[in-house]
């Protein structure tokens, strides 16, 4: 898509922006890049949005340094959702350099599908708590587990964040068949170690 033009999508404060429905005017957005921050919402409906409302394509600017999540096929959405590197929140200004970029141009060149490197794609998101917790200074926590576009099993809702992942340490509980056969009297069992805690 060759000299795409962009529509900015108004900030909420200085926080984010594209979080409402109603602000994907088609007058404003058809055949255009909607340039969308992060924050408040999930961030498929970002891709929802758009789509419904005639836009060629919809760029999240992250609230990170970091790329934001691969967010896979999102159903109902057949226009690119691309994902840009942000900044510091809250510390910094919106939006960064690549951000920044993107804000002030007045078009785009959107290319087929290229590798980016993101090295850090599997490590923990950029918004992980790492411990100790508050109060009692305790290492915490115990598990962790995937935490980041966890797919969601409730049709048309595109992916959830980290409240989905406690489903992982939920499915350890389920001992193997084998295990089951040989298991000691009730009043000796023990939660399996996978969970501990979650927290």
């Amino acid at each position: 898509m060759p000299g795409l033009q962009t529509y900015v999508m108004p900030m909420n404060g200085n926080s984010f922006s594209g979080c409402t429905e109603a602000e994907y005017d088609p007058a404003k957005i058809t055949g255009k890049l909607v340039v969308t921050v992060r924050g408040s919402c999930a961030r498929v409906d970002r891709a929802i949005f758009g789509a419904r409302h005639g836009a060629a394509a919809v760029a999240m600017i992250n609230t990170s340094t970091a790329y934001p999540v691969l967010e896979g096929p999102i159903p109902g959405v057949n226009i690119p959702f691309l994902g840009i590197r942000g900044f510091n929140f809250p510390s910094d200004p919106c939006c960064g350099v690549d951000g920044n970029k993107l804000k002030a141009a007045t078009t785009v060149d959107v290319v087929g599908a290229t590798t980016t490197p993101n090295p850090g794609y599997t490590g923990f998101a950029s918004f992980t708590s790492g411990g100790p917790r508050r109060g009692d200074s305790m290492l915490k926590p115990d598990v962790t587990g995937p935490g980041v576009s966890i797919v969601s099993t409730l049709i048309g809702s595109g992916t959830q964040g980290t409240r989905m992942a406690a489903a992982a340490p939920a499915r350890s509980r389920r001992s193997p068949p084998s295990a089951r056969r040989q298991r000691p009297p009730a009043r000796t069992r023990r939660p399996p170690s996978a969970s501990v805690s979650t927290r």
